[in-house]
């Protein structure tokens, strides 16, 4: 597409989820969201005690379109390293595409 190069806003609304795995023993997970595109991270609050957690939450970003896009669902950990449950990765220009797309 012709828009290589170009920064766009982009605005993510993290929602919820649902089903989500317990990474240890205790029956449910305390689950929150991390979105990163290149070295700018950001994530929601966690939520405890969930396997069906609702965030909604936006996070910001000026993004490129060859830029990638992570969201990483973590289970929270008072006393070891929390554990990534969840994972999805999608290119910025795919977003801004797909929105236009939706637009005209």
């Amino acid at each position: 597409s012709g828009y290589f190069g170009r920064i766009w806003p982009l605005t993510i609304n993290v929602v919820g989820a649902r089903n989500l795995p317990c990474a240890e023993s205790k029956k449910k997970p305390d689950p929150y969201v991390t979105v990163q595109v290149s070295n700018e991270r950001k994530e929601t609050a966690r939520r405890k005690k969930t396997s069906s957690p609702l965030w909604v939450q936006q996070v910001e970003f000026e993004v490129e379109e060859d830029e990638m896009v992570s969201f990483v669902v973590w289970d929270w950990n008072d006393v070891k390293r929390d554990t990534a449950i969840g994972y999805l990765e999608i290119s910025a220009g795919r977003l801004v595409e797909d929105c236009e797309a939706a637009w005209n």
